[in-house]
């Protein structure tokens, strides 16, 4: 089974700088746990790299650990959740369609809708989805826990008797929130003067903060690409890789390693791009005066 070594951003959800760092270390470990064949330990690595930064890649490559881990269930849960983040993406498609084959005669099938969008525990652990109003989920048969949660540590759960080849529905409504009643301040009143001035016209143009933010983030961007870019040429290195892989195919671990690096650094470069012109951009709209 071939394992892809890739990891980006989705384009419609941008990531900050650390959560693509994040999202590139999760990766890492989890394709080091893989190759390890400590399958769910890779799958928890590529799920939390795939919260931080959503990739059709880094999905297939839990969806792939979770079916080696013997887990089918939290492996068709995925399949779906792929499917419609990606339905245009023919590996991501043929593999979730491959995983969901024979899910609906061996699992359990429970449809999820929650008003408003919310966050999903199954059996008090985090399902690998991110917050909706609606959700597939797939469960192993026997009894099992769904919590729906919310902002302000609201929540509601129901209990699902799962059962084989069997589709059930959920529905839930966030409780409402408690509101805290607001101090009551009675301000004095300020006579209106015939003589005062008229107000200055509003400031236009973004506040200063916003470009110096924006080239803060431009320059982590620039030290991790940098970073990854050096570690690429050192670890392992051209020389190792040919020590190592000489008369080998690609499936050299050696060479493997080298290929995740140099796409790290592919994407840091890109996203580093893509910040540097945001910033001139930001820069020529900023209220300097």
């Amino acid at each position: 089974m071939t394992l892809l070594v890739t990891c980006s951003a989705r384009g419609d959800q941008p990531s900050s700088a650390d959560r693509i760092k994040a999202a590139a270390e999760e990766f890492d470990a989890g394709r080091r746990s893989y190759n390890a064949k400590d399958y769910e330990t890779a799958a928890t690595h590529f799920e939390n790299a795939d919260r931080d930064a959503p990739a059709p890649a880094t999905i297939r490559n839990a969806i792939r650990a979770r079916s080696d881990a013997k887990q089918p269930a939290r492996a068709a849960t995925l399949a779906v959740a792929a499917l419609a983040r990606y339905p245009g993406d023919k590996a991501t498609a043929q593999l979730a369609r491959e995983t969901l084959a024979a899910a609906d005669k061996r699992l359990h099938r429970a449809q999820v809708t929650c008003a408003p969008a919310c966050s999903l525990l199954l059996d008090g652990k985090l399902a690998p989805l991110a917050e909706a109003t609606e959700f597939v989920l797939y469960l192993d048969p026997g009894p099992h826990r769904v919590t729906a949660g919310w902002s302000g540590g609201r929540n509601r759960e129901e209990s699902v008797a799962a059962e084989a080849g069997k589709v059930s529905s959920l529905s839930f409504r966030a409780p409402a929130p408690v509101v805290a009643p607001a101090p009551t301040v009675t301000a004095p009143v300020a006579a209106a003067s015939a003589d005062a001035a008229p107000p200055p016209p509003p400031a236009t143009g973004l506040p200063r903060p916003v470009f110096y933010t924006a080239a803060g983030v431009t320059a982590v961007l620039a030290g991790l690409a940098t970073w990854s870019a050096i570690d690429m040429r050192s670890d392992p290195g051209r020389d190792r890789v040919r020590r190592d892989c000489a008369g080998r195919d690609e499936s050299c671990g050696t060479y493997q390693d080298a290929l995740s690096a140099q796409r790290r650094t592919n994407v840091l470069l890109a996203v580093g791009g893509g910040a540097l012109l945001a910033t001139g951009v930001i820069a020529y709209f900023t209220r300097w005066g």
